[in-house]
C-alpha cells in the first residue's frame, strides 16, 4: 500500500514538474508576443510560473481540509529553493554573481516574506484575514523588488530557456491550458498519495509535504536556475531565486486559505517555519558578503538544508 502510494506520489510530482515547466515556456512566449516588459517576465512571470505546483497544491489541499500539506509544501519549497536547489545549481552550472545592492534588496524582501509566513502559522489557523495579509504582502514585496532592481533584472536578455521556438498563437495558448490542467491533475495525485502515506506510516502530513513534496515542486526552479547560470544571466537567476521564495511564502501559502480557511498543526510547524527564516538569512548574508556563490558556498547551502532533518 505504501509503496503503491509512493509510486503515485512520484508520478504526480513528475507530472507537476514537467507540465509546470511547459506552462512557464508557453506563458513566456505569449507574454513576449503581447510585448510584456522583460522585468515582468524575469522577476514576476517566471517566479510565479515555477511556483504553479505550490499554488495548485495550496488550493486543493486547503479544499480537502489538509492545511498541513499546504504549509509543508510551501515552507519546504522555500527552504529547498534557497538552499538545496541553489546549491545544486551552482555546483552543476557554475558560480553565480550579483551586485550586493540587488542581493540585499531582493533578499530582504524574501526574508520578510518567510518571516511573515512563520508568524501567520503561529496560532494554528490560516484564516481569510491571514490569506489577505499574505497576498497583499506579495504584491508589495514584488513591487519593491521590481522597482529597486530593474537596472539589473528588468532589462536582462532572457536565456534561451525563456525563448522557446515560436509556435502559432492558438497552439501556444492551447498548450498552456493543457499544461495547467495536467498540473492540477498532478497536484491532486500528490495530495491524495501524501495523505495515504502519512496515514499508513503514522507520520504527520507536514513532514511528508515539507521534505518530499517540497523537493518535488521545486524542480522547475532547478531547471530555470541551471539555464540562467549556464548562460550567465545572473539577474534572471537572482530574480527567480528570491522571487520564487516571496511567491511561495505569501501568494502560494495564502491563496488556498483565501478560498478555504484551514486549521494547521502549529506545534509541529513552528520550528520548521523559523528554520526557513534562518536559512534564508544565511543564504542572503553569504551571497551579499561575497557577491558571488561558488562551489564552496554551494556546499554550505546544501549543509544548511540537510541540517533541517535534525528538526524531525
Amino acid at each position: 500500500m505504501v509503496l503503491t502510494q509512493l509510486v503515485v506520489l512520484l508520478i504526480g510530482l513528475g507530472v507537476v514538474s514537467f507540465f509546470s515547466e511547459r506552462a512557464v515556456l508557453c506563458s513566456t512566449q505569449l507574454a513576449k508576443r503581447l510585448k510584456v516588459p522583460p522585468l515582468v517576465i524575469g522577476v514576476i512571470l517566471i517566479s510565479v510560473g515555477t511556483d504553479i505546483p505550490e499554488i495548485a497544491n495550496s488550493i486543493f489541499s486547503s479544499y480537502a481540509n489538509h492545511g498541513d500539506i499546504n504549509v509543508g509544501d510551501t515552507l519546504g519549497s522555500c527552504l529547498t529553493q534557497i538552499t538545496l536547489v541553489f546549491g545544486l545549481a551552482v555546483l552543476l552550472g557554475g558560480s553565480a554573481i550579483a551586485h550586493r545592492k540587488n542581493i540585499l534588496i531582493l533578499g530582504a524582501c524574501a526574508i520578510a516574506a518567510v518571516a511573515l509566513a512563520a508568524l501567520v502559522v503561529l496560532d494554528g489557523h490560516l484564516t481569510r484575514s491571514d490569506a489577505l495579509l499574505l497576498i497583499l504582502s506579495y504584491i508589495i514585496l514584488i513591487a519593491v523588488s521590481a522597482k529597486f532592481t530593474i537596472k539589473e533584472i528588468g532589462y536582462a536578455k532572457e536565456p534561451d530557456l525563456f525563448c522557446p521556438k515560436e509556435e502559432g498563437y492558438l497552439l501556444t495558448t492551447l498548450s498552456l491550458v493543457l499544461s495547467l490542467i495536467f498540473v492540477v491533475v498532478g497536484a491532486v495525485l500528490v495530495i491524495e498519495s501524501a495523505i495515504e502515506i502519512s496515514t499508513s506510516l503514522k507520520l504527520p502530513e507536514f513532514f511528508i509535504s515539507f521534505f518530499v513534496i517540497g523537493i518535488g515542486t521545486s524542480l522547475p526552479e532547478l531547471s530555470v536556475e541551471l539555464a540562467a547560470l549556464r548562460q550567465k544571466q545572473y539577474g534572471i537567476l537572482l530574480g527567480d531565486l528570491m522571487g520564487s521564495n516571496i511567491t511561495d511564502a505569501t501568494l502560494a501559502l495564502g491563496i488556498g486559505p483565501l478560498l478555504f480557511p484551514t486549521i494547521i498543526s502549529g506545534e509541529v510547524i513552528i520550528p520548521f517555519a523559523f528554520y526557513v527564516v534562518f536559512a534564508t538569512l544565511v543564504t542572503v548574508a553569504l551571497f551579499a558578503w561575497r557577491e558571488k556563490m561558488d562551489r564552496h558556498s554551494a556546499i554550505v547551502l546544501i549543509a544548511v538544508y540537510l541540517s533541517s532533518l535534525m528538526l524531525t
